[in-house]
Order: structure tokens, then sequence, then C-alpha cells
């Protein structure tokens, strides 16, 4: 699988994650998936309930609100993003045993690397994923 941002939605992440050190910070991409590449559209950024150094919760009333303003749009949650405030970009044994929806991208912000990387959960496990940022 591949995912693909704009360097603006890319950007909107890190901002995002560097600004909620040291707490975890998380979002939900809206776009659209189609043969195999899911291409964001909207990073709709959100708090984390659990002002956690070392996972997250994404506020319901803004989880609802997202999911609106994709059935709005006609488009559809491709995934999710979080930042490790002091781990490298790969998905944790909490990671793991929270993912909760598959054939969706997960990417992970390493404030410690400054790393962006993606990875799509199947059900029962994370597998990396091709993470595409067009130049235009």
């Amino acid at each position: 699988m591949t995912i693909v941002l704009r360097k603006e939605d890319v950007d909107t992440i890190v901002e995002h994650c560097r600004g909620s050190y040291p707490v975890e910070a998380c979002g939900i991409l809206l776009g659209e998936a189609d043969d195999g590449v899911r291409r964001v559209s909207i990073v709709f950024p959100t708090e984390n309930m659990l002002r956690s150094e070392r996972e997250y919760q994404i506020n319901p009333q803004e989880q609802l609100e997202a999911f609106m303003k994709a059935d709005e749009l006609s488009l559809e949650v491709v995934g999710y993003y979080h930042s490790h405030p002091y781990w490298h970009a790969h998905p944790s044994a909490t990671d793991v045993k929270r993912a909760n929806q598959p054939n969706c991208s997960y990417i992970i912000y390493s404030n410690v690397d400054d790393e962006v990387r993606s990875f799509e959960w199947d059900g029962s496990e994370f597998r990396p994923e091709e993470l595409i940022i067009p130049e235009n």
C-alpha cells in the first residue's frame, strides 16, 4: 500500500506534533483510497484526551466532526497520525494493542529523529508502507 500526502499536509502534521511535545499529538487523515493508494485531502488535528507522553486517545467529539466532514465531502477516513515524543517512528506495543481500524494508514512522527513514517494496519500487525510527498 502507498499513502500520498502534499508537503503542506506533512508540515501540518509535523507542526502539530512539535507543538504538542512532550504530549503525543494525534489526528485523522481524510481522503480517497483506490487501487492500493491512499490520497490524503485533509489533515484533521485532534486533541489527545489522555495528555500522555506514551499514548493517545482522540477526542470523540472531534472524531465525530472529522467523520461528518468526510461524509459531507464524499471522502473517507484513510488513516490516523500520532507522534512519539521520545521514541523512533515505529509502532509501539501500545500502538499494536490499540489499533482498531484495519486497512488504514497510521503515520508516526518521531520528535527524537524528526522523521515521518507510515504503516498500514492489517488487523493483526503493522506493515511499513510507502509514503509519497509529491514535489508540486
